[in-house]
């Protein structure tokens, strides 16, 4: 298929989306990676590890999309852009499964920040402004554009419920995670049957032909699966933390948790980073069952973290000095 007529303001406003969406992205996951409970040796490694993933996704998708392999009949009759959307997605899920790492760095994401992120959700409504011009078939576009502006402008009230630990909070982030992920999945399979080829079903007399074509091809390729993948890191979230009214994020939880403990410990032995010593480890297994005890699912989470942590502190000897002769307290 030919390339069609580009507006002029849609190159512009696309290379805006892609660095605003990068620009984000790397500020929070950054800031996850230093808050992560990691080694100084693993943060380095994982951020090096994922710029380097995320440059070379925004290349490749770049390179692809201008080169025309995602205008419609590039590959006869199939339709490359499913494919684009779903590898990422796949691949992410793969390495969460594969890194723990990765883990330790999206736990430390509070669960209002991955629902703010989406606030950018907003820039979709350039399908509005390209079906004004008579750029794209109001059966893709209206659906596609309505949908992401809510979704962008939801994403802040409900994140702010959730920040604020309202009884309304959970409910609210799961119906906006699921009304996002339905806007996105209708949006794609619009996008699918509106654009010429074998399997167009609407828009005979306006198809949807811009939307495989460089920049806007961009938005499906790039932006979607991210999106995709923060409302099932949401989800994930909400279900790893579904505690009876609690919509605390297992990080945060665990942070309460130290600085609990901090009160039974003295300051400046034991575990450095936290300035902690440990007193007595059954001290310790009363402040967990506590927090067990209010919180099942929060307690858990919070105890498998503490069981789990690789710099386990050691026993204070009686001159007060940790002992590196004597073994660890059992994990």
């Amino acid at each position: 298929m030919a390339a069609l007529e580009i507006p002029s303001y849609l190159t512009i406003f696309q290379a805006a989306i892609n660095v605003s969406i990068f620009a984000v992205m790397s500020l929070v996951v950054f800031s996850a990676i230093l808050r992560a409970r990691l080694t100084d040796l693993k943060k380095w490694r994982f951020g090096v590890t994922l710029a380097v993933i995320g440059f070379a996704w925004l290349l490749l998708t770049t390179g692809l999309s201008v080169s025309g392999v995602f205008l419609p009949g590039a590959f006869g009759q199939v339709s490359a852009i499913p494919p684009a959307i779903l590898l990422p997605i796949l691949l992410f899920s793969f390495a969460l499964t594969r890194s723990n790492s990765a883990v330790a760095v999206l736990e430390s994401i509070p669960l209002d920040w991955l629902i703010r992120i989406q606030f950018l959700r907003v820039m979709g409504g350039i399908f509005l402004v390209l079906y004004l011009d008579g750029f794209l078939p109001g059966v893709f576009a209206l659906p596609a554009g309505l949908g992401d502006v809510a979704t962008g402008l939801l994403a802040l009230p409900v994140a702010y419920l959730v920040g604020q630990n309202s009884p309304w909070a959970r409910l609210s982030a799961l119906a906006w995670s699921i009304f996002g992920i339905l806007d996105l999945v209708i949006a794609v399979s619009l996008g699918f049957l509106s654009s010429p080829g074998p399997f167009q079903q609407l828009a005979f007399e306006n198809p949807n032909g811009l939307v495989g074509q460089y920049p806007l091809v961009m938005i499906p390729v790039f932006a979607v699966p991210l999106f995709l993948i923060l409302h099932f890191l949401t989800l994930r979230k909400l279900a790893r933390e579904g505690v009876a009214g609690m919509t605390l994020l297992a990080g945060e939880t665990a942070e309460l948790v130290w600085k609990r403990l901090d009160q039974l410990f003295e300051p400046g032995l034991g575990i450095p980073q936290y300035g902690l010593a440990v007193a007595d480890e059954e001290d310790v297994e009363v402040e967990i069952q506590k927090f067990a005890q209010a919180a099942p699912k929060a307690g858990r989470i919070v105890h498998d973290a503490f069981r789990q942590k690789p710099a386990l502190p050691r026993r204070i000897a009686d001159d007060g000095i940790a002992d590196d002769q004597d073994p660890p307290v059992r994990p």
